[in-house]
Formats: C-alpha cells, structure tokens, sequence
C-alpha cells in the first residue's frame, strides 16, 4: 500500500473561501497551516485512491459511490451537526463525507468484511464525529437502529441483482426480484420512520434491465408510495 497523500486537506466543493461552510472554512485554515493544499473533494477521493484508502468496494469489480453526489446531499438536506442513516451502507465513501462535513453517520451492512474494511478507512482519515456502522440485517432496522432519530437518510440500495455483493441469501443482490421488492419496499419504510420531523430522505435509485436484457425492472417510485401516501 502506498503511503496516504498527507499534503492535502479537504474542502469540499470548488468554492472561494467566502462561499465556504464554517466546517470546510475551518479544514481549510488547517490545511494553510500544515502548508498543505486544499482540494476539493472528488479530487481529494481521487489522491486518497491512489494511497489505498478510498475504499468502497471497488477490489472486487462493484461501483464505488460518487462523493460529490453525496456532499451535495448532505449539505442540502441535513443540516450541521445531523444524524445521516444509510440503511444500506456497502462501502466507506457516504460515512466518510458524512464526517469530513461535520455530520454524524450510521450505516448498516450485512457483510462484516466489508464494516471491518470502511472502519479501517476511517480511521485513517476521519476525526470527530467518526463515522459509526453496524453489522445487521436492515429488515430489522427498527431494532438495530431503536432509539435513532435521523435527520437526513441518504442510502443507495441495491440495483436488483444487477451487482452481487455477497452470497449471503439475505444480501438482497442475490434475491428472486419478488422477495426483493418486498424487503426494499419495507427498509425503506423503516428508515423513514426513524426521521425526526420535517426532515428528507434520499434513495440513489435507477431501473435497470433483467439479466436476459428483455425487460425492465422497475426500482422506483412504487415503494415509496405507501411511505408517503397521506
């Protein structure tokens, strides 16, 4: 592995120092001070990549998530200091943003290997408030995150099967698209229901084709409609 790239600080955006958040305002002194070079934070995800700590999942062939899509979200919709809950958490990249921002993270995963991989990422690169996961099945969401009231969920589900990440037969990848329709619909419905009041969630969704390529497999909206039906 290589050794991490210490001679950037982390912004966040591409904006002038006035347009700045106080929490990039403040990594940015930081960076003057230790004579570093401040980036924004694709560029910042992109040399930390190169240093072996961008993690996500991108060693065994799977998408790695976009960290200007998530900086964007989380300064929209959760406001400083919030709580972020990403029900289907796979990689490091949202926890990590979540904390180089100022926000609390909590995400859930099935597969311990992959906790264990973004928990040694973070540790390497973010201070307070770290990024916290948990090992656990999200059809028991209600239990494995009792007590949590969320202001902002941010998760990006499964695509169907288009991406395996486990062989594990709870891993929804790897159900008949029945049974998963029926535990995504009631994640989803969970992960809202931990929201605080007048507060959003976001699911990076898309529909894709079935694996014979003859027909589509709708992921969105209809699982949201019993959610936000009056």
């Amino acid at each position: 592995m290589n050794k991490p790239a210490k001679n950037l600080t982390w912004v966040g955006g591409d904006r002038a120092p006035s347009e700045l958040d106080e929490t990039s305002r403040k990594n940015l002194a930081g960076g003057r001070k230790a004579n570093s070079r401040a980036v924004g934070t694709a560029e910042w995800v992109r040399e930390q990549g190169k240093s072996g700590l961008a993690g996500e999942t991108a060693g065994n062939g799977t998408s790695i998530f976009d960290p200007v899509l998530c900086e964007l979200a989380y300064r929209w919709f959760c406001p400083p200091g919030g709580l972020i809950l990403d029900p289907f958490a796979g990689g490091s990249v949202r926890g990590i943003v979540a904390s180089k921002l100022g926000r609390a993270y909590l995400g859930i995963d099935l597969r311990p290997e992959q906790i264990a991989a973004n928990e040694a990422q973070a540790a390497r690169i973010c201070g307070d408030p770290a990024p916290r996961w948990i090992v656990g099945d999200s059809r028991n969401l209600a239990a494995l995150a009792a007590g949590t009231g969320a202001d902002f969920v941010f998760s990006c589900p499964p695509y169907a099967d288009l991406e395996v990440y486990s062989d594990d037969p709870a891993d929804l990848s790897t159900m008949d698209y029945a049974d998963f329709r029926a535990a995504y619909s009631a994640i989803i419905s969970a992960a809202c229901a931990l929201l605080k009041p007048d507060r959003f969630a976001c699911f990076v969704v898309g529909d894709v084709r079935d694996r014979k390529g003859l027909g589509i497999i709708y992921l969105t909206p209809s699982p949201f409609i019993g959610i936000l039906s009056p």
